[in-house]
């Protein structure tokens, strides 16, 4: 879930599962990926709502008769934010366009560190602490003891520690784990561009059907208007990856539709355009598309035949095309199929 503050961050809610009595967290780091890519996007960092003392579980020595009370297996609740900056908003924006459904698909490399009790009892002793060492068996600085009772004058139940069969009594160890976390394209939208000001989305669906019925495959512009719909799945694809140039250069079809001035008149009218409406909307889009290809075109029409320089279309480009050119499909395509039906 987004969170609210002067810097965009996101909220990760994870569960992870560890042995209550010998195993404590010590510290947790992350870092946060999108699954499409390895480049790092963020770092995790460990989010409390409140302040003030927490008590992430305690360490003892198995052995005793507590063992069954306080030894097993329980689970945690973590949470993690990342703060994002500008790029890695604009990444995970882009990554997004992979996915079928432009979800969000983000994946979390989280780190921790944990104490592990290695710990164990060896026999009791009913003796007084003073009388340990003087046995003669064994010196006092050789051994740890463990107290239960710490009250004054009561200190003769106490236990012999091991570790396991050697000195250490304490381990160190970390363990990485990976989460996937998954946002909607919806709430993507609604929630988090909203709240951190991303700017707002429009949503149309806009169908484009398989152009196969009599009216299209016998008619030339038919066959063109088929055309542009595998090249406008092309669009689609380039788009996916962020080939903002090429999501241009794949709507040539497009553009040389629009050759068939006639044609596309014929369509306005024969719906119901006067010939000023439909003189007016041809013109409007061819000179669009007139526009898109001067990314398109390697030389300038000028009688020196100049070369143009590169020109690199920006994300905000190829989106002017991309929806121009499936507006106009669906619009050519409601039109004739209509057209057809009488």
């Amino acid at each position: 879930m987004p969170i609210k503050s002067s810097v965009p961050a996101i909220r990760f809610d994870i569960e992870i599962e560890k042995e209550s009595g010998t195993e404590s967290i010590l510290s947790i780091e992350g870092w946060l990926y999108t699954v499409y890519n390895e480049p790092l996007v963020a770092s995790l960092i460990e989010y409390r709502e409140q302040t003030g003392d927490y008590n992430r579980g305690s360490l003892g020595a198995m052995g005793s008769s507590y063992d069954n009370a306080i030894i097993k297996m329980e689970k945690e609740n973590i949470s993690l934010i990342a703060f994002l900056e500008k790029e890695a908003i604009d990444f995970i924006e882009e990554s997004r366009y992979k996915d079928r459904y432009n979800d969000v698909h983000l994946k979390l490399r989280v780190k921790f560190t944990t104490l592990n009790s290695n710990t164990r009892l060896l026999m009791p002793i009913f003796r007084k602490l003073s009388d340990v060492g003087a046995s003669g068996a064994v010196g006092a600085e050789q051994m740890m003891i463990y107290n239960l009772d710490t009250r004054e004058g009561q200190n003769d139940n106490a236990w012999l520690l091991s570790g396991a069969g050697n000195p250490y009594f304490i381990n160190v160890k970390e363990l990485t784990l990976e989460f996937n976390h998954d946002i909607s394209s919806s709430d993507w939208i609604k929630k988090y561009s909203e709240m951190w000001k991303i700017g707002q989305y429009f949503l149309i669906d806009l169908p484009l059907p398989l152009m196969e019925s009599k009216y299209l495959k016998n008619k030339p512009l038919g066959e063109r208007l088929i055309e542009t719909i595998k090249s406008f799945s092309k669009m689609e694809e380039n788009f996916k990856r962020g080939e903002w140039t090429e999501v241009i250069k794949e709507s040539r079809p497009i553009y040389e539709l629009l050759r068939d001035k006639d044609s596309i008149l014929s369509i306005f009218t024969d719906s119901g355009y006067t010939e000023e409406m439909a003189s007016s909307l041809y013109e409007s889009i061819r000179n669009l598309f007139d526009y898109a290809s001067k990314y398109i075109h390697k030389l300038e029409r000028t009688p020196d035949k100049a070369i143009m320089p590169q020109i690199k279309a920006e994300k905000e480009d190829a989106y002017l095309i991309y929806a121009s050119s499936a507006t106009l499909i669906n619009l050519l395509n409601r039109k004739i199929s209509k057209i057809s039906e009488k």
